[in-house]
Parts: structure tokens; C-alpha cells; sequence
């Protein structure tokens, strides 16, 4: 233990993965901000709630918790499953995409 703390280079390397680490954030940041600027909306919405959200933006059920910070207006949301296959027009086999499940808002009248 004591021989890997004595390294000389150990600190240089630490100050160097400290300076990558800021540039990852400042990016990160930056990115945010720009996603922002798209939709204002996301300026209520923390910034690991905003990761979690585009991080998985093709699966909305793992970011329905975030949805709320999106828009009071909502009361819940809920989705479907989609089709196993989407049949495209015009061709004799089917695809093995599936298409996104489609989003519902409900509102408590």
C-alpha cells in the first residue's frame, strides 16, 4: 500500500484526471444548456433528472418520475405497448423494429 501512495507521478496523475473530469463537466454543461435553449421547460428540471432523460429517450418508462418537474399541467401519464412487428407498407415482410409506444396524457377533470 505505502509503495503506491510514495509514486512521484501519482499526484500529477490525479491533477490530470481532475482537469479531464472539469472538461467532461463543462461539456456536459454545455449540452444541457443547449438542450435548454430547445425546450425552456427543461430549465425546471434538475440536472440529473435531464440526464436520466435523454440519456434514455427511447425507453419514456424509465423517466416518467422526471415528467412531473416537466409540467404541472400533467397528472400522469400512461403508456402503451406497441405492436411486436410494424408491417411497412408496400413490402412483404415485416420489420423487427418496433415502433415507439405513444405517449397519453390524462388529466383529472
Amino acid at each position: 500500500v505505502d509503495a503506491a501512495f510514495n509514486q512521484d507521478a501519482l499526484l500529477d496523475k490525479l491533477d490530470d484526471l481532475a482537469e479531464r473530469m472539469q472538461g467532461c463537466e463543462k461539456g456536459l454543461m454545455f449540452l444541457l444548456e443547449k438542450k435548454r435553449r430547445i425546450f425552456p421547460r427543461f430549465y425546471f428540471v434538475p440536472n440529473q433528472d435531464l440526464l436520466a432523460m435523454l440519456s434514455n429517450e427511447a425507453y419514456p418508462a424509465k423517466v416518467l418520475s422526471s415528467f412531473a418537474s416537466i409540467s404541472s399541467a400533467v397528472a400522469s401519464i400512461s403508456l402503451r405497448k406497441p405492436p411486436a412487428r410494424v408491417k411497412a407498407p408496400g413490402r412483404r415482410r415485416s420489420s423487427s423494429h418496433a415502433a415507439a409506444p405513444p405517449l397519453s396524457e390524462e388529466n383529472p377533470s
